[in-house]
């Protein structure tokens, strides 16, 4: 349903946001993660969610969106892995 779509989910690593990261993920949608926390913790359930959902890119950019100014100031431009935001 969500196929071709990406979510950028803000708290994402934990809680209610890797909830709902999970959600769409089953839905075939591409998942940016966004959060805090161990970063082994958070590769295991980047992981999960890309293999166990089938989604082309589940990626943990390492950022603070409270800093970014928008969504294109934090895409790299030479990193595949990362789908657009247009």
């Amino acid at each position: 349903m969500l196929e071709g779509k990406c979510a950028l989910i803000t708290g994402s690593t934990q809680g209610l946001g890797y909830a709902m990261a999970e959600r769409l993920a089953a839905q075939g949608c591409d998942i940016v993660l966004n959060g805090f926390g161990d970063a082994d913790e958070i590769e295991r359930k980047r992981l999960h969610l890309a293999n166990a959902h089938g989604v082309a890119h589940c990626t943990m950019p390492p950022i603070s969106l409270s800093r970014a100014r928008s969504p294109d100031s934090w895409r790299p431009r030479s990193e595949p892995s990362v789908p657009s935001t247009s």
